[in-house]
């Protein structure tokens, strides 16, 4: 059975003007499930992903450039749920430039990787066990 939100979502693709629009939504889509994939051992990766996903569905042309994800979610949502995201406990923006500009992780990646690591190179075999 197809979710209720699947056919919503795909009226309102059909529904757009142009083959330019599509092409947008698809190329947001397809960052998204990107992000989505990447949610378990990328936590920081995914997110920023997540974040150009939004910004790819902001208008284009010059007067957009500086526009990022508060602006593209205020259309729809509005300015309260914007502003909600440009709080200090959910710094979207930051999260994405810190990761994608500077390579700064706010996930538990490097915390998890070192704590396998460390737990494999100490893991020595005590016994021959061919079965």
């Amino acid at each position: 059975m197809v979710r209720s939100d699947v056919v919503e979502l795909w009226r309102l693709y059909r529904g757009l003007k142009s083959e330019q629009k599509r092409h947008q939504f698809l190329q947001a889509a397809a960052k998204w499930q990107e992000a989505l994939m990447l949610d378990r051992d990328k936590e920081t990766l995914s997110f920023a992903l997540k974040i150009v996903a939004c910004e790819a569905l902001k208008p284009s042309g010059a007067a957009y450039n500086d526009h990022n994800i508060y602006d593209v979610l205020e259309a729809p949502l509005g300015k309260p749920a914007a502003d909600r995201l440009r709080q200090p406990q959910c710094p979207a923006q930051r999260v994405r430039n810190a990761h994608l500009h500077a390579g700064v992780f706010q996930g538990a990646e490097l915390v998890r990787r070192a704590f396998l690591s460390s737990f494999q190179a100490s893991a020595k075999p005590t016994a021959n066990l061919d079965i």
